[in-house]
């Protein structure tokens, strides 16, 4: 029980940003049966080759908020994003948090980090802050610098130890509507538990006819 009112904590509080800041991208309109799956803080090697061989299997597209810092360490792993058609993002170069140590601890090194055109994978005007902290200097810097910050309106919760694949499964399955925004990670320290909700869901949610897109779709 403990683990599902997180989880309903979590959606209360994502409910309570689309309120307070509409001008974020929490869920995309559309009249069919699409879902955008978004995955956080690649890329790495003991985690993206594993989610990728996942989508290739079952053909989805998602959409990776990357981190700078890993792109510059690992750029084979984001040329392999590109080859798959999965679409660049940008999650900072550092995986701070804004509200700690200011947005531009975060964003500033743009031109650090040399992430893929938009014909190449990659979508420049994408942004999510690490841990979905943003702050009003980052709105005026993303509306200076012609930035879209996207959030999301369903929490997977895959990084919370005490929340169970099942349960979050459970949690996306009932709450999902078109053009829901899911957020999950490509992480090595819970990749498996990612997997474990990825393969829960996406047989059932391919199943009710729902597809996958892209958020620049």
């Amino acid at each position: 029980m403990e683990s599902v009112f997180k989880l309903y904590i979590y959606h209360i509080s994502t409910k309570i940003g689309r309120f307070l800041f509409p001008n974020c991208i929490w869920k995309i309109s559309s009249a069919e049966k699409v879902l955008y799956l978004t995955f956080d803080d690649g890329v790495s090697p003991n985690s993206t080759p594993q989610l990728l061989d996942f989508l290739k299997m079952h053909d989805i597209l998602a959409t990776h908020f990357v981190l700078g810092e890993n792109v510059e360490k690992y750029p084979d792993l984001q040329e392999d994003l590109i080859q798959q058609k999965q679409q660049i993002a940008y999650h900072g170069f550092y995986h701070h948090d804004a509200w700690k140590v200011g947005f531009k601890s975060v964003f500033n090194p743009l031109d650090k980090v040399d992430l893929p055109p938009l014909d190449k994978g990659g979508w420049g005007d994408l942004i999510r802050p690490p841990y979905g902290h943003f702050t009003l200097g980052l709105f005026r810097w993303a509306k200076q610098n012609h930035k879209k910050i996207v959030m999301w309106d369903i929490n997977a919760a895959d990084f919370n130890p005490k929340i169970t694949a099942q349960t979050s499964a459970d949690f996306i399955l009932k709450k999902v509507q078109n053009g829901s925004i899911i957020l999950l990670h490509d992480n090595p320290k819970f990749i498996d538990k990612t997997l474990a909700i990825l393969q829960e869901i996406i047989p059932i949610l391919k199943a009710q006819g729902w597809v996958f897109e892209r958020i620049k779709e």
